[in-house]
């Protein structure tokens, strides 16, 4: 390394003010050009490689950072989820995770088998659930799978909690619908 070539390069260097961006409808609808570009081309030059080796894992990673985002842009600001442990207040915000009811690696694997649109990768079901909750998951070995990817709610049994709506519409989990 060239150690005075680094100094020339780094002194006087300063990060530029790119200042706040606003969250608008504006902003909304770049996000999602943004995520859905990033995740299709990603997905398209996956297909076309001849083996699973680093450069799959790197596109794999690229892809889950996208989603990642788009999704703590568009749910984990807001924590508007389709889904809430229902001892959680409407104005309640501390000690709360936003939980990916089908864990994101299985998102982005059924993306990447043509067995999930793009659509449902971006938008998929989500809750909001206590931290105390997600620790559990996490210890159960449940943090970042599922049994059953279809019967999600097989996650949550065990923790003795009440699943309700963004409506507010109490959810059974036995049977994976809200009840009318």
């Amino acid at each position: 390394m060239d150690l005075k070539l680094l100094q020339e390069s780094c002194e006087g260097l300063r990060a530029p003010s790119y200042g706040k961006v606003q969250r608008t409808g504006e902003s909304y609808v770049s996000t999602t050009l943004w995520a859905t570009r990033l995740i299709k081309v990603c997905v398209k030059l996956y297909h076309r490689l001849e083996s699973l080796d680093q450069t799959a894992r790197l596109l794999r990673d690229t892809i889950e950072f996208a989603v990642r985002r788009y999704h703590g842009y568009f749910y984990e600001y807001r924590l508007q989820t389709h889904y809430r442990d229902a001892s959680i207040g409407h104005n309640e915000t501390r000690g709360l995770v936003v939980e990916h009811v089908i864990p994101v690696r299985l998102l982005i694997a059924g993306l990447l088998q043509n067995r999930l649109p793009l659509a449902l990768v971006l938008n998929p079901p989500m809750c909001v659930i206590r931290k105390e909750s997600d620790v559990i998951l996490e210890k159960s070995g449940l943090g970042d799978t599922t049994p059953n990817v279809w019967y999600f709610w097989q996650r949550y049994r065990d923790l003795g909690i009440t699943i309700v709506t963004n409506r507010n519409d109490p959810v059974d989990q036995d049977t994976w619908r809200s009840e009318e």
